[in-house]
């Protein structure tokens, strides 16, 4: 994926969060919105990266060519590798991609309810604009 389209499909993303967000009958959907849309941010700023590895360029332009190149070293599952991703090179955006992450997978695998939906959601949606403002600020 180019790093326009992931943008495109992280406004995309976030669209349908901002939609979801103006009723929080749907938490989970709304956390889940969240994080893809995060995702896709994320993924545009991280690639596409290039890499010297014993004078050989290594062009890696999407998620998919990293997990599977010899530079990733955790494991194949790609939430995962991104996480670590961010975590090492997006230092000031981790927590908040961390929490996103942390409340999908809850969401969408454990419980999709919540104790505070208020408190939920502007969280998604501070986590989301602190993600945002990081990626597209010039």
């Amino acid at each position: 994926m180019s790093k326009k389209s992931d943008l495109e499909h992280a406004l995309h993303n976030e669209e349908v969060f901002n939609h979801l967000l103006t009723n929080k009958n749907f938490v989970d959907w709304i956390i889940t919105t969240a994080f893809y849309s995060a995702l896709h941010f994320v993924d545009s700023k991280l690639f596409p990266k290039k890499i010297i590895e014993k004078t050989v360029q290594i062009s890696l332009n999407d998620m998919d060519s990293y997990a599977v190149s010899a530079l990733n070293k955790y494991g194949s599952d790609k939430h995962i590798i991104r996480l670590k991703m961010v975590e090492r090179e997006l230092r000031p955006i981790s927590s908040e991609f961390s929490w996103l992450f942390t409340n999908c997978n809850t969401a969408r695998y454990r419980n999709y309810k919540f104790a505070d939906n208020e408190l939920t959601c502007k969280l998604a949606e501070e986590n989301l604009k602190a993600i945002k403002d990081f990626v597209t600020k010039k």
